[in-house]
């Protein structure tokens, strides 16, 4: 007869991060917090003063560290974010503010084990790991964190692991790849990494990290066989599978045709059968064929059986209803710039359509909208006519989990590269959603789409 082991959760154990978050969201709460202009951050004394709280915290006495200096309090920031904890607020001064939200307040009712597993389930779901890293934007961690999991699966209590070339050549490789988050994962308890001193002057940043030893704990090695199969990464992480080109994503459901990690496997089981495997490109869109019946299931349940009854039990539901309202955008073409307004059900194309006739272009090449304001990212939507999306015509504005604040690049013209930025100003979610966009407010003359000389355009 097997006996599942019991595992215990609380404010201490598997590790603090339960303590440290509720110390950091309480000083949030407690304390007027605004965000950096440039990147919405918190402001370096804010971050200063609550590391001072923190069981896990940098030990550099410094208070002029940046945001990505304090790994722990950087996780916390975009777990309060991507959880719904807290919304960016644009206070009086024009500056934004994290606020709490009614879902925070869910939160606090939950069990230390139930906190627990909700802050694992936002990363695991809800948190871009590109936006986490500060390190490397395009990385691709789903793609061999499995690997990872499933490696300290198989390992015995108490074995402290050497990351070196000279013991394993492979896992090196993997943990280096993968060392930044690696050292995230520790705050979850997983395992002790310790840094490896010698490869200090090796880094690509600052705020890297490289490993020397690994030390899986118990609950580590209880619960990585799951994070290493049947909540693999790849299946349930929202970001990673938009950038694949779906859009209203399932968690843990199948994977479509296109998706580089699904890919991957695919390649790798034809290789093993001797043949040859076609690697799919973009113009391989999703079909509704494949799109996979599939029931959600509560991102806690296979792990429910390690805990006594009571303590693993309720979970935040993520049924959520798109926001709505009318969303009020500032879009800016150098010192030129146009106030327009939308409902929550128009999409990102009709964004990119009202952009063209605030800036009287002819909509005649291809666009982009990249969510992170970062040109050329992954975190993007393209032209319906393109040959890859998600698709500009595929979502609502409503259902993009926006947030006053949020600065979004459109490009036009992947040739000219025309680069408009954008500012989600206001959600007006008691108003009734307009029936067009609108062009609410402009300044200045925008610039012709084809300067006077072009030879072709003379044509």
């Amino acid at each position: 007869m097997t006996i599942t082991p019991r595992l215990r959760v609380n404010e201490e154990e598997p590790s603090p991060i339960v303590r440290d978050f509720g110390l950091y969201t309480e000083s949030l709460c407690n304390n007027r917090t605004p965000l950096t202009p440039k990147n919405q951050y918190l402001a370096k004394k804010h971050l200063y003063q609550i590391n001072q709280l923190m069981k896990t915290f940098v030990t550099d006495d410094n208070p002029n560290l940046d945001q990505p200096s304090y790994p722990l309090l950087n996780l916390f920031y975009h777990l309060a974010l991507s959880g719904q904890l807290f919304r960016k607020v644009q206070s009086k001064g024009g500056r934004f503010e994290l606020q709490p939200t009614e879902r925070y307040r869910s939160y606090q009712s939950l069990t230390p084990a139930e906190k627990y597993f909700s802050l694992l389930e936002t990363l695991w779901i809800d948190v871009d790991w590109n936006e986490l890293n500060p390190v490397r934007y395009h990385d691709e961690p789903e793609m061999n964190i499995g690997n990872v999991f499933r490696f300290v699966s198989q390992q015995k209590l108490g074995r402290v692991i050497a990351v070196s070339v000279k013991e394993d050549r492979l896992l090196k490789n993997l943990m280096d790849q993968l060392g930044y988050y690696i050292f995230c994962l520790s705050f979850y308890g997983f395992w002790e990494a310790t840094r490896d001193e010698e490869a200090i002057d090796t880094l690509f940043s600052k705020y890297d990290f490289r490993a020397a030893t690994l030390t899986p704990s118990r609950f580590g090695v209880t619960v990585a066989g799951i994070l290493a199969t049947t909540r693999n990464l790849p299946y349930w992480n929202i970001p990673s599978r938009r950038r694949y080109g779906e859009t209203r994503v399932i968690p843990g459901s199948p994977l479509p045709s296109q998706n580089r990690y699904r890919q991957f496997q695919e390649m790798i089981k034809e290789f093993s059968r001797g043949k040859r495997y076609r690697i799919k490109g973009k113009k391989d869109r999703i079909s509704k064929e494949e799109e996979p019946v599939y029931k959600e299931e509560p991102f806690i349940l296979p792990f429910a059986v390690f805990f006594a009854p009571g303590e693993l039990e309720t979970f935040l539901p993520r049924e959520q209803v798109g926001v709505g309202g009318n969303f009020t955008f500032k879009v800016s073409l150098n010192k030129v710039w146009r106030r327009v307004k939308l409902s929550a059900q128009h999409t990102l194309e009709d964004l990119h359509l009202i952009i063209q006739e605030a800036f009287e272009f002819n909509n005649d090449h291809l666009y982009c909208f990249f969510m992170d304001g970062k040109r050329w990212s992954r975190k993007a939507y393209y032209s319906p006519d393109g040959d890859g999306g998600p698709y500009a015509n595929s979502i609502t504005l409503g259902e993009l989990d926006l947030e006053p604040g949020r600065q979004i690049l459109y490009l036009f013209d992947y040739g000219e590269e025309w680069c408009f930025r954008v500012i989600l100003e206001d959600i007006a979610q008691g108003d009734p959603g307009l029936l067009e966009p609108a062009i609410t407010e402009q300044r200045g003359e925008a610039p012709p789409q084809y300067p006077l000389g072009d030879d072709w355009e003379d044509e």
